[in-house]
């Protein structure tokens, strides 16, 4: 197989308490995918677009306009990135990514559904709270009952 990717530099380290140092998955896996874009090879399709449309997807998803199918199509796309792919840090970014949407599911899920954050950093969601979590708090525009 003729090999296309001109990636030259050094393979980033994703170490878990740099990852999750904003105590978000979703933030972190947007950190993740802008530091690789200035780096890709943008030579292969899955290296140009395919990580450019995981970078969309995952930005909406922290700006709260995602929607419940993005969830799997992010999937979806990791997989294919790292299964189609030549270029070595496309394969790895999307392979972290992967990692953070298993792991973290219920995140990603309370993200997209619910528009919460736990973490309180992304702008599309609102903080989630233990009052906001399902206690039958007020909120605003709420009202208790008695």
């Amino acid at each position: 197989m003729n090999r296309i990717c001109a990636f030259q530099g050094e393979l980033p380290q994703y170490p878990e308490e740099d990852l999750l140092r904003s105590a978000c998955p979703v933030a972190a896996a947007l950190e993740i995918l802008e530091s690789a874009r200035e780096q890709l090879c943008g030579k292969g399709v899955f290296c140009r677009d395919g990580m450019a449309q995981l970078r969309v997807i995952v930005s909406d998803v922290q700006s709260g306009k995602a929607q419940s199918a993005d969830l799997e199509l992010l999937e979806e796309l990791c997989g294919a990135v790292v299964a189609e792919n030549e270029c070595v840090l496309s394969v790895q970014t999307a392979g972290e990514l992967r990692r953070l949407l298993l792991d973290y599911r219920s995140e990603w899920l309370a993200h997209i559904i619910r528009r919460k954050c736990s973490a309180g950093v992304c702008p599309g969601c609102r903080a989630a709270t233990a009052a906001a979590a399902g206690d039958g708090a007020s909120g605003p525009g709420r009202r208790r009952r008695s």
